[in-house]
């Protein structure tokens, strides 16, 4: 799908428990190839430091569930400076589009502390937008969001599964690379959310395995789940 220029994918997301992931898992692993990134245990680990304006203007509208919306973040792959991506995530209804672009460990510190030279990045637009809201509206980290990915992909469809598994926040720093950053995990929503993304059809194999989970098919993100923990801190609903 096309929406005005850009690639289109679905998106839906679920809220498992261990029993269901086993079965699950066991079931993919039959139809699916694990990622070519994982590592020896089919896994890796995911940290991203999330963006919002003065006004929370991404919260609010993922709370309001309105049909356009937009994030900012940084991401890491296994706590390396390998590969830092600047990205933003776009949601229309049922539909995403990421606009990604890889940069430096100097220029992510700059970003953090908000030290940046506009001019410095005026030829490239990506940069150049997220740049100026940073300046005009104010973007400024809001929440680290940290946890295990378990992925599966299959050709067709261009399908990609995975299991998202100890959900984290930070609660000290918005530092992506410290290592001794304090987290806690939340207790709800279960402990693992299954995201299932693919371009304009779900093969029908697959669509079956997912059938029974429908009714746990989640509206609310790992964001949204670290933001309110971070903000609204109740040490009885965490797990440091």
């Amino acid at each position: 799908m096309d929406y005005q220029g850009k690639e289109m994918r679905h998106e839906i997301k679920y809220s498992i428990n261990d029993l269901e992931y086993s079965y699950l898992k066991a079931r993919l692993k039959a139809i699916m190839a694990p990622d070519k990134n994982s590592n020896e245990d089919g896994e890796y680990h995911i940290r991203s430091l999330y963006f919002d304006d003065i006004n929370n203007t991404s919260y609010h509208q993922k709370e309001s569930g309105e049909f356009q919306r937009a994030k900012y973040r940084i991401r890491i792959y296994n706590y390396s400076d390998n590969i830092i991506s600047l990205e933003k995530k776009e949601k229309f209804n049922q539909f995403i589009s990421k606009t990604s672009r890889k940069i430096g460990k100097d220029l992510y510190y700059k970003i953090l502390h908000n030290q940046l030279n506009i001019q410095e990045y005026k030829d490239d637009e990506f940069l150049l937008e997220f740049f100026i809201k940073m300046r005009i509206h104010k973007l400024s980290p809001v929440v680290i969001v940290d946890y295990i990915r378990e992925p599966y992909v299959y050709k067709n469809g261009n399908v990609r599964i995975t299991f998202d598994k100890n959900l984290k926040t930070a609660i000290n720093t918005f530092d992506i690379f410290d290592k001794s950053a304090l987290t806690v995990s939340p207790n709800i929503y279960g402990p693992i959310v299954l995201e299932v993304k693919y371009d304009d059809y779900l093969p029908e194999f697959i669509r079956k395995e997912l059938r029974m989970y429908r009714h746990q098919q989640l509206a609310i993100s790992k964001y949204t789940i670290c933001r309110e923990l971070r903000n609204n801190l109740n040490w009885s609903e965490c797990v440091i």
